[in-house]
């Protein structure tokens, strides 16, 4: 990124953005196109019937993750007479959470980081699925609370 601008403010050089998006890995997961699922209705055989075995299970926390990678863009850099391609990555999971009558609670998708799944020992590397879901189960909460506080608030 810092080269881009270094090329916008250089004589001579251009940075222009293609819109080009494609997935490399992975089955991208839109929510424009889950209509069929709805919380507190939708059962995880459903979900597993639409979308297939997750990519990851956190059991103790009851989270499908479904992950992807890709491009969301290309930037074409021209510096004088030569130029090159640069692609703008993208990562994203959608991950949908269960209660204990296997019922979805909540979903939605996330940025995901970018992580090799294999350490070099070959043991898995699962800290940054851990550190997603985490991060995204927090946000749910607090703004689950932060509803429940605005709707307590309104009817005072």
């Amino acid at each position: 990124m810092v080269f881009c601008i270094g090329a916008i403010l250089l004589p001579g050089c251009l940075a222009l953005p293609i819109p080009s998006h494609a997935v490399y890995e992975g089955r991208e997961i839109d929510t424009k196109s889950l209509g069929w699922l709805q919380s507190g209705v939708t059962t995880r055989s459903e979900v597993l019937g639409h979308l297939g075995d997750p990519d990851v299970y956190f059991v103790d926390e009851h989270v499908y993750g479904y992950s992807w990678a890709g491009k969301s863009a290309d930037v074409l850099v021209v510096i004088g007479m030569q130029g090159s391609e640069m692609h703008v990555p993208m990562r994203g999971a959608f991950l949908v959470q269960f209660n204990e009558a296997d019922k979805v609670i909540r979903y939605g998708v996330v940025d995901r980081p970018a992580f090799a799944p294999l350490s070099l020992s070959g043991v898995v590397n699962f800290s940054p699925w851990t550190e997603t879901v985490e991060g995204w189960l927090s946000k749910q909460s607090s703004q689950s609370s932060n509803d429940a506080f605005d709707k307590d608030k309104k009817v005072r």
